[in-house]
């Protein structure tokens, strides 16, 4: 019997938020699309940014004075050069942001055997992709056509920045934080019943508030919201809570 369901061919990938604290990074290549990956990784926090090129440009000779995380480590050939990828050139992610396609593809051989590889507008050859990437404090959106319209995903960002700069979504993430590590703090039973009241009490307050009702929360709002735990109160609720 054969299966009649349609098949969905679609390139797929699995959408993660990588931690670069303490991490090694190689970058090939010197020009904007390597200044890109410097920034974004300089941004995400990683320990050592290693750049290697016969040339970079001066933004990225900037970052090497003003941040002492970003190296431009030699003037290299990247045609002929040797990589010791188990000593001296390990790495814990690595992106090559040149336009030799040998060359590219000679650096994914190399560096695939230690560490997850981003060749620049070479899908077949990357591990993981880039994405473009909406960034407001702790609320970030990454979004990805999975090396199918690189472009056409920086228009999609510019519409996902409008929506969350016109509903406060920012100031909403960061309030729930606080209120999470004020609930946590304040009621911090470990056992299974006590997880399980704090996740849905909190799940509550997210699902039923606005985000600008959310966002406006100040301190003696978090100490009378929790006045009330482990009972839901709505936005409603709580206004009249707060007149009583």
């Amino acid at each position: 019997m054969t299966d009649s369901a349609p098949k969905d061919k679609a390139q797929k990938s699995l959408l993660m938020a990588f931690q670069l604290q303490g991490r090694r990074i190689f970058v090939f290549g010197g020009g904007q699309v390597a200044l890109s990956r410097v920034n974004s990784v300089l941004n995400a926090g990683a320990a050592e940014i290693l750049v290697r090129s016969l040339d970079v440009c001066d933004e990225i000779k900037e970052l090497t004075k003003t941040h002492n995380e970003v190296r431009y480590i030699d003037n290299i050939d990247l045609k002929d050069a040797q990589f010791d990828v188990e000593n001296e050139d390990r790495c814990d992610l690595m992106f090559a942001c040149i336009t030799d396609r040998a060359v590219s593809e000679k650096l994914a051989h190399t560096f695939r055997k230690i560490c997850p590889i981003n060749c620049a507008d070479i899908p077949d050859l990357c591990d993981f992709y880039c994405g473009s990437i909406v960034k407001r404090g702790p609320l970030e959106v990454l979004v990805s056509t999975n090396g199918n319209a690189p472009r056409l995903a920086r228009r999609i960002r510019q519409d996902i920045e409008g929506l969350i700069d016109g509903t406060n979504m920012q100031k909403a993430v960061e309030k729930v934080g606080i209120l999470r590590a004020k609930l946590r703090q304040k009621h911090s039973g470990q056992d299974k019943e006590s997880i399980k009241t704090r996740m849905k009490w909190l799940s509550d307050v997210c699902d039923s508030w606005s985000f600008n009702q959310l966002g406006s929360l100040d301190e003696a709002d978090f100490d009378l919201l929790l006045s009330q735990y482990p009972n839901h109160v709505s936005h409603d609720q709580f206004l009249s809570i707060a007149k009583s």
